[in-house]
């Protein structure tokens, strides 16, 4: 029979290691992979707030784009449910969307869109 003393020893053993193995668990096996070529924005296209005005979904020979933090994302794959005109997130699209995004959505973006380019004002 285990004794209560060597039970208060083992419990914050148990307790740590259930810390550690969640903590791996979820950044390397959960976390999505996600391949980011940021460091090859200098080969990219710059664009300022009148050229990325051009991509803001109503030209539907365009991709559909938004700046977030000095970088441009290609948002097109969201474009029907999202970003399209009329869409909840069309104010997002063509211009700077820094200021809205850092409130709430920047992780979504930079996970799950592609940098295309970059944003200089």
């Amino acid at each position: 029979m285990m004794t209560l003393k060597k039970m208060k020893i083992k419990q914050p053993i148990v307790v740590t290691m259930v810390v550690i193995l969640t903590v791996v668990v979820d950044y390397l096996i959960l976390k999505p992979r996600v391949i980011r070529f940021e460091s090859n924005t200098e080969n990219m296209t710059t664009y300022n707030a009148v050229e990325l005005k051009k991509y803001d979904g109503t030209d539907l020979n365009r991709p559909i784009l938004l700046a977030l933090d000095g970088l441009v994302y290609d948002v097109s794959a969201g474009g029907d449910d999202y970003y399209k005109p009329g869409q909840s997130y069309h104010y997002l699209v063509g211009v700077d969307s820094s200021r809205y995004l850092h409130i709430f959505g920047e992780g979504l973006i930079k996970k799950k869109y592609r940098v295309v380019g970059r944003y200089a004002e």
